[in-house]
């Protein structure tokens, strides 16, 4: 789930480079993301942060919030760069995140 075209080619590139197969669905943004998973259920997701309509992070917190979704893994991709001070946030943000 990225709006940018080659953050998902090289995203499904890698996958396939794994040597499983894999389904894969793709959307570019966060409304048909939750639109998508109303009808699928996958076992990951791989979400951008940064998406039109509907955000990543709101996005992951409807697919915690849904009892029918909640245990589905995430992994939060972004391509952008930040002021952030970098894994120390990201560490002391962890637990919350984790608990989505």
């Amino acid at each position: 789930m990225d709006d940018d075209p080659f953050a998902r080619q090289l995203m499904r590139d890698s996958l396939k480079l794994c040597g499983e197969e894999f389904d894969i669905f793709e959307v570019d943004h966060g409304k048909l993301a939750l639109d998508l998973l109303a009808v699928e259920r996958p076992d990951v997701v791989l979400l951008d942060i940064s998406m039109p309509e509907v955000g990543g992070i709101p996005v992951c917190a409807e697919i915690k919030g849904n009892p029918e979704t909640s245990e589905t893994k995430i992994i939060i991709v972004s391509a952008h760069a930040t002021n952030a001070p970098g894994p120390a946030t990201f560490s002391q943000n962890r637990s919350s995140l984790a608990n989505w």
